[in-house]
């Protein structure tokens, strides 16, 4: 009897499902019915998929670098708040000083 081999198991990547705005699918369609070979409308398919990724990313990014940004500065005001709650006296400092 032959020795089964096991089947390697290639985990999914957790990638977000991006459906496409209705302007780009009426583009799509409208490519098949134009008078293209083949080849032009697959690369012309290509370049009209990379140009509304190339943009959907970059809008996912500025969103993320957003949250982050807000996120490190929640940091640094409750570490402020923090420290400043745990330095005796430097809330009468802070008053005198007009702050």
């Amino acid at each position: 009897m032959p020795a089964r081999t096991a089947t390697a198991r290639v985990p999914a990547l957790a990638i977000p499902a991006i459906s496409l705005p209705d302007d780009v699918r009426r583009r799509l369609k409208d490519l098949e019915r134009d008078s293209l070979t083949e080849k032009e409308c697959v690369k012309e398919k290509l370049n009209l998929l990379h140009e509304f990724l190339q943009t959907e990313i970059k809008n996912q990014l500025c969103d993320l670098e957003t949250k982050l940004h807000k996120e490190e500065l929640s940091e640094v005001i409750s570490r402020n708040r923090t420290c400043i709650g745990l330095t005796p006296g430097l809330d009468l400092v802070w008053g005198a000083m007009g702050h």
